[in-house]
């Protein structure tokens, strides 16, 4: 039986073996000699302490000989203290190690640890992880958490020294105990402890409420038999990917109970590392399936429209040669195009059961409603898939459209001349001109319209905007704009944008000014020359 005796370390009370309390005398005193510094064998016992809490030994605990000598082979012999010698290195340089940094934390250290690693001020980092935390909609929490784990704590006054990537020497150690430097424990760890439990709480109901969430909502797909509607597609595959997204919160939230457990108990054994990542491993699996299959699903449901998409071509009545006036309303369809041609006919792709174009001829005037053109493409009784229609129009020049809804595209013959045309967009609807020589253009333009010719070589424009309204030109030779110069308060903007100007002046509203852009609280006029 070995005989106990008390001894204070840095004023930490211990107990030990009287064989142990001769040999670390005996080496505390030849520190002490070999130094010449009374004060650095204080710190020596000051990291003997941080040496001790390592081995599992605290206040009032028991210090055994193999304790002792264990101790001393971690400082080294007494000599290796008469000069400034490096205790830890990595090939030759002194060793640069991540630590969470427990003496500066809010939380667990990390974000505190981080900074210290890179020289950089801890609050940049918690922004970081903040911002990150509202963008990524949690996920970030996870990933703090799981660093949480992984990172160990600063335990002695030389960990901070390798956090920081400076050589642990005893002058290094002294400064920093000279400095007040304190590693936290007791109070500081039940925080800590405290602000874990919290977060488990917080995690529990995350994960708890990610069950009662996929539980109600297989409830109620099976209740209504559309499991499969999850994709519009092939049901096998539809129902895959269902199975596929269910597993992946299930495991997900199986992820988050293993975490939680970690910060109720504190304790992250061999297998729960196993768990975790098997976790991991077929969450990603589950993931990679549902992705897969909605693509793969995607890809055959476009195979399948495109396979029952049909092409069709309607001669237009011979009077359609003469029109030189056109109303349209392409809504719901999804390209409209009138070619300037000899020919007078209609070409539609779509899907069976649209309704063939109504086209309606009045002397120079024809209108054409393409709304009811398209399709929708029904699977079983419960989902349908919209296929809009796109339509190619082919007629003489004209010398104006009117677009009641929709898009709708005027192509004109490359080199042709149209002497005028006037374009009538109304509130909600798009125009676009393309080709051609048009020596005279009237543009008016309804509330949220929008109108661009700059594809088509215009020479002089006359443009009435309303609010909301967006047009566009390229370079003209002469423009006059009217423009709202009274609008709501929460209106946007009337704009329009010419790519240049070559009459030195302008006509806005009536009034003739010196060519310039122009923006009140109405209508903005951009010149971009």
């Amino acid at each position: 039986m070995n005989e106990i005796t008390r001894i204070h370390l840095a004023k930490v009370p211990y107990n030990i073996e009287i064989e142990a309390k001769k040999q670390l005398q005996k080496y505390i005193d030849a520190i002490s000699v070999y130094s010449g510094d009374q004060e650095l064998a204080q710190d020596v016992e000051s990291r003997m302490v941080e040496l001790l809490a390592e081995r599992k030994i605290a206040a009032e605990g028991t210090i055994t000989l193999n304790d002792v000598q264990a101790i001393q082979a971690q400082l080294g012999e007494p000599e290796a203290f008469s000069e400034e010698e490096v205790i830890v290195e990595e090939n030759g340089k002194p060793a640069h190690r991540l630590f969470r940094d427990t003496t500066q934390a809010w939380l667990g250290g990390v974000a505190a640890g981080i900074g210290r690693y890179f020289g950089v001020n801890p609050l940049w980092i918690r922004l970081a992880f903040i911002v990150l935390a509202l963008f990524s909609f949690g996920t970030i929490v996870l990933i703090y958490v799981v660093l949480w784990l992984i990172i160990p704590p600063i335990k002695t006054v030389a960990d901070i020294l390798q956090l920081e990537g400076r050589a642990t020497t005893i002058t290094a150690i002294h400064a920093l105990n000279e400095a007040g430097t304190e590693i936290p424990t007791g109070r500081d760890r039940r925080i800590a402890r405290g602000a874990s439990i919290v977060a488990g709480v917080g995690i529990s109901l995350w994960a708890l409420g990610l069950l009662a969430l996929i539980i109600v909502v297989s409830a109620v797909a099976v209740a209504h038999h559309n499991i499969a509607d999850f994709l519009p597609g092939n049901q096998t595959i539809s129902v895959l990917v269902c199975l596929a997204f269910v597993v992946g919160v299930l495991l997900f939230v199986l992820l988050l109970a293993l975490i939680a457990y970690f910060l109720f108990s504190w304790r992250w054994t061999k297998r729960l590392w196993i768990a975790g990542l098997v976790v991991i491993v077929l969450g990603l699996a589950a993931v990679g399936i549902v992705v897969t299959g909605r693509i793969t699903d995607n890809a055959a449901l476009q195979q399948r429209l495109d396979s029952l998409t049909r092409t069709t071509t309607t001669s237009l009545p011979t009077s359609f040669r003469g029109v030189t006036n056109v109303s349209i309303n392409t809504e719901g369809v999804d390209q409209v195009t009138y070619v300037v041609s000899n020919r007078a006919q209609i070409t539609v792709s779509a899907l069976p059961g649209g309704r063939t174009p109504k086209v309606s001829i009045n002397g120079a005037s024809a209108s054409i409603q393409l709304n009811e053109t398209g399709a929708a493409y029904r699977i079983g009784s419960n989902s349908a898939v919209g296929h809009q229609a796109t339509v190619t129009i082919y007629g003489p020049a004209l010398q104006g459209v009117t677009v009641e809804g929709g898009v709708f595209t005027y192509e004109l013959i490359d080199g042709s001349v149209a002497p005028t045309f006037t374009a009538h967009v109304h509130p909600g609807a798009q125009l676009s001109i393309e080709g051609g020589n048009i020596e005279s253009l009237t543009a008016v333009l309804g509330s949220t319209a929008a109108f661009d010719a700059t594809s088509a070589t215009v020479h002089a424009a006359t443009v009435s905007l309303d609010t909301g309204t967006n047009a566009l030109l390229g370079n003209i030779s002469s423009l006059v704009v009217t423009a709202p110069d009274a609008c709501p308060v929460d209106g946007s903007l009337a704009s329009i944008e010419v790519g240049g100007v070559n009459d030195s002046h302008v006509t806005y509203n009536d009034k003739q000014i010196a060519k310039q852009s122009i923006t009140n609280a109405c209508a903005e006029l951009t010149i971009d020359n």
